[in-house]
């Protein structure tokens, strides 16, 4: 009756909560959906304005044209001011409608972010673009517990617009931090979350590509490419081009004989000489003026943000370079890049070539740039990157209404966590649960029926305890857990082309495992019905090993099983071990699950009752042939 009542009052708590969640996440749905709809009506009602304008530019066009036809015509000062008049009107107008079709395309963005924000509310975020970074297939927990892959956090949470901030965010993801920057980077993240203003103009900043994520890699290669101009070089360009355009005045002007153009053959000389390698530097920046422009839009939304925490006050101070902000660089380069472009003006690039040697003097300001700011310029990526990567955690504690920042506890303590709840699926379906695992050398052993939740469960502290490890909030009321190594076996694959079977391939993978599992710090592991790939009595005298090697050797975790015979490890002396499980219920002749979490051992398996559900009846045993008499 008491274990009835407590179990009612435990199920009510959770209800409540998990209304509370989901009316947050309610207001929050709402919050996005209106500021999507608002940046899009503004769009809208920029559009109206840029037809108008369409309209009055065509209109000053007009008048200008015809102003000039009646000044040549009757040579009237009125009709010249007039027209020009017309022609500067037409040049301010050409100005703002630049300017208008700018402030639609960002409104329309920012309608794309508050949506995209509305999607990772619901399901719907996994029909984004999957990140294009991955980890090896190898990796000790990335694919298990959902981290890459369709369907996974990293696909849910990246709001990053660079390949920098997506591999940041990765890394801090795949590897524990230490305690310091945990800290450093919690604070960092809780800063961004209350700044929605500057996380939407760093994603607007981003977005000059569209959705494409900006690399900067062939940028890289230019600036860190040998220089063509040396000091010879350099003397050439200044004094040739002044040479060669005061001959073809003097020529032009009837001083000098035409003969005196071949003055113009020692530039052409030294332009053809250099122009396939000119080329090839030109070539690293071609269509990527776009990328320096967007990198130059993130980098300067940075530097116009006061930030409060020290970690971010760190990165923001990387920028400075020879008392000019990287933004202002990277505009000076994107300029310079405009002017290479002039080369595929095929009407009138050779002729300018060869006369000022275009190419080399834009490519000589161009190294002149690379020797101030190139080594720098890897830096202010990376920065960049960090900064995106915990935009992307600050996204999700924006979104996560209950979210905490985990207390990383000394080494000795263990895992506590309430209402724990998994962050990939939508807050309505959510299940709570409570946790504990005593610490180094103590382990859960959780059994459960079929579908009642506990690989879910498993990829539940997985998921947290990455996010806790990156700095990151988590999905649980209250969650604390030591500095650990997180290493899991669950989704183990077979390998036909190396001949590998299930079997084979998990005690690798365990093998691997068990070889450092005496390192610093210890390993928490979480295991899927270890060894499944052989017969019964091995499968549990091999896991049980398996354990108690680990267990001896400080490591701690959570192994979901079928295997009843396991649960007895709880009752031998000195093993540190509980039982905990997972049921289903039966409610009007059909099967439910609560998926809460129970102490004890699961008082059975469903799989039969599955099987009746699905219109297959169990045959009884055959019976044993009778002895003759």
């Amino acid at each position: 009756m008491v274990r009835a009542m407590n179990a009612t009052v435990e199920r009510g708590a959770s209800e409540q909560h998990a209304r509370e969640r989901a009316e947050r996440v309610a207001a929050i749905r709402k919050q996005h959906q209106d500021q999507a709809s608002a940046f899009a009506a503004r769009a809208v009602n920029i559009d109206r304005h840029t037809v108008w304008l369409s309209i009055v530019r065509l209109a000053l066009f007009v008048l200008a044209a015809a102003w000039l036809a009646s000044f040549v015509r009757n040579h009237d000062n009125a009709s010249a001011w007039l027209s020009a008049l017309a022609s500067g009107g037409f040049v301010a107008a050409l100005v703002v409608h630049g300017r208008l079709l700018a402030n639609k395309r960002a409104a329309e963005s920012a309608s794309g972010i508050h949506q995209r924000h509305f999607q990772r509310t619901t399901q719907a975020w996994t029909a984004f673009a999957l990140p294009g970074q991955l980890v090896p297939e190898d990796h000790p927990y990335a694919w298990d517990i959902d981290l890459v892959g369709p369907g996974s956090l990293l696909q849910r949470m990246d709001v990053s617009h660079t390949v920098w901030g997506e591999r940041a965010l990765l890394d801090w993801l795949s590897a524990a931090a230490p305690t310091r920057d945990i800290l450093e980077r919690q604070a960092a993240v809780q800063e961004l979350a209350d700044a929605s203003d500057f996380r939407r103009q760093f994603e607007l900043s981003g977005l000059a590509e569209g959705l494409e994520k900006l690399s900067g890699e062939r940028f890289l290669d230019f600036v860190q490419r040998r220089p063509l101009i040396g000091p010879a070089l350099t003397g050439i360009l200044y004094a040739l081009p002044v040479v060669g355009v005061s001959v073809v005045t003097l020529v032009f002007s009837g001083v000098l004989p035409h003969a005196w153009l071949l003055a113009l053959v020692p530039q052409a000389l030294v332009v053809g000489q250099h122009w396939r390698a000119a080329s090839q530097a030109f070539a690293l920046l071609d269509t990527r003026r776009q990328h320096l422009e967007a990198f130059s839009g993130l980098l300067r939304t940075i530097e116009q943000h006061h930030f409060e925490t020290p970690l971010l006050q760190r990165l923001k101070k990387r920028f400075e370079v020879a008392g000019k902000s990287p933004s202002a660089h990277m505009r000076t380069l994107a300029n310079w890049s405009g002017w290479a472009e002039l080369r595929f003006q095929v009407l009138f690039h050779p002729l300018l070539n060869v006369l000022l040697m275009w190419d080399l003097q834009v490519l000589l300001r161009m190294e002149a740039w690379t020797r101030v700011v190139g080594s720098r310029v890897r830096v202010w990526f990376e920065t960049v990157g960090e900064i995106e990567a915990l935009a992307s955690l600050a996204t999700l504690r924006s979104l996560e209404p209950g979210s905490v920042f985990p207390e990383i506890v000394e080494r000795d303590q263990g895992l506590t966590a309430v209402d724990i709840a998994q962050p990939l699926l939508p807050v309505e379906v959510r299940i709570g649960n409570d946790a504990s695992i005593a610490g180094p050398g103590a382990f859960l052993i959780l059994t459960g029926s079929n579908m009642a939740g506990k690989s879910t469960f498993l990829r539940t502290i997985g998921l947290n305890a990455a996010l806790a490890f990156a700095g990151g909030p988590v999905c649980a009321t209250a969650f604390s857990l030591p500095q650990a190594r997180l290493r899991t076996s669950m989704r183990v694959r077979d390998s036909l082309q190396s001949g590998a079977s299930y079997f084979y391939a998990e005690v690798m993978r365990i093998k691997g495992l068990a070889s450092d599992a005496a390192a610093e710090p210890p390993i928490l592991f979480l295991f899927d019905e270890l060894l499944r790939g052989t017969n019964a009595r091995e499968r549990t005298l091999g896991a049980r090993a398996i354990i108690l090697h680990l267990v001896e050797r400080r490591a701690w975790g959570v192994i979901a099983t079928h295997d009843e015979a396991l649960c007895d490890l709880c009752d031998e002396p000195g093993v540190s071990c509980r039982n905990v499980h997972f049921t289903d219920l039966m409610e009007n002749g059909k099967m439910v699950f609560d998926f809460k979490l129970r102490p004890g051992r699961a008082a059975g398996g469903n799989a039969l009752a599955i099987l009746e559900q699905a219109g297959i009846t169990s045959a009884p045993p055959p019976r044993a042939p009778r002895s003759a008499k």
